[in-house]
């Protein structure tokens, strides 16, 4: 059978621009503890995307009060689980990331740690990066840690220009099951240009900080990545 016609059709169709509830994407991407030691002692910190909590328990950690959301229910609930057995005081709550349930200037900084990989549609970046500007203090700071596209690699070429034809976007494409053109359809996902990234940020945020790296993916890939750590402008 066809890639075409094997893939559930809400993963095919877009209808819902987070990613497919249908498996919950894991966390590939590690939080840069080089940037992380310049954060201000005893920061608030909001992790976008937390998934189990692996970089708020990190940041709890490094002295940070830490609250994670996420969109899956599942990943909140053992993160939970998890912050119980550590004794962790982080918070965690389930929250869409592009409609945040707090005050304005109510964090020093706010944490995507590859988060905006998961939003596949222009209007939902925008307003996830509107939303985190909103409830950052002035002065505040924003990291971002996120996967570039990486046309060199044959696999992801093949997935880049494929899923195109049915994402209309060149970039974002369709995560398998087993990393094949054939498997089960699982979320879809964008891999950005350096320009995608930072033309969202600079409107509203200073880049004090840029790194290009590579990162390793949910099926073991090699990818480009980039890291930045960009500051509020202030009104």
């Amino acid at each position: 059978m066809s890639i075409l016609r094997r893939r559930k059709e809400k993963v095919f169709s877009g209808s819902d621009s987070w990613c497919d509830p249908m498996k919950d994407p894991p966390s590939t991407v590690d939080i840069d503890p080089d940037m992380v030691a310049g954060f201000q002692k005893r920061s608030k910190i909001l992790e976008l995307a937390c998934a189990h909590g692996r970089t708020a328990f990190y940041l709890e950690e490094q002295g940070h009060e830490v609250t994670g959301i996420d969109i899956d229910p599942e990943s909140i609930s053992e993160a939970k689980r998890i912050g119980k057995e550590r004794g962790s005081t982080v918070k965690f709550m389930e929250a869409d990331g592009r409609y945040l349930p707090f005050d304005d200037r109510l964090f020093d900084i706010c944490v995507m740690n590859a988060f905006l990989t998961m939003l596949t549609d222009t209007d939902s970046r925008i307003r996830a990066i509107t939303e985190a500007f909103r409830v950052t203090r002035e002065g505040g700071c924003i990291y971002v840690a996120d996967f570039l596209q990486t046309w060199d690699s044959p696999t992801y070429r093949e997935r880049y220009e494929t899923f195109e034809k049915i994402t209309g976007e060149k970039g974002t494409f369709i995560v398998t099951d087993d990393g094949s053109m054939d498997g089960e359809g699982l979320y879809r996902a964008h891999h950005y240009t350096e320009e995608e990234i930072t033309e969202l940020l600079i409107s509203r945020y200073e880049i004090i900080r840029e790194e290009l790296c590579e990162f390793t993916t949910y099926h073991g890939n090699r990818v480009n990545g980039i890291k930045l750590l960009a500051c509020k402008k202030r009104n």
